[in-house]
């Protein structure tokens, strides 16, 4: 799945803008998720 997720395509593709956390009807912090994904993928490169 990290793979997909750091593909062009992926999770880098996201501007951190909150629109999705804002639009969540269940109040999910979508973009706080997507941020730590990055993370996870940028510390298991280096």
């Amino acid at each position: 799945r990290m793979k997909i997720l750091s593909e062009k395509t992926g999770v880098f593709r996201c501007r951190t803008t909150f629109n999705c956390t804002d639009a969540c009807p269940r109040g999910i912090e979508v973009t706080k998720a997507i941020q730590e994904v990055k993370r996870a993928i940028l510390f298991e490169r280096f």
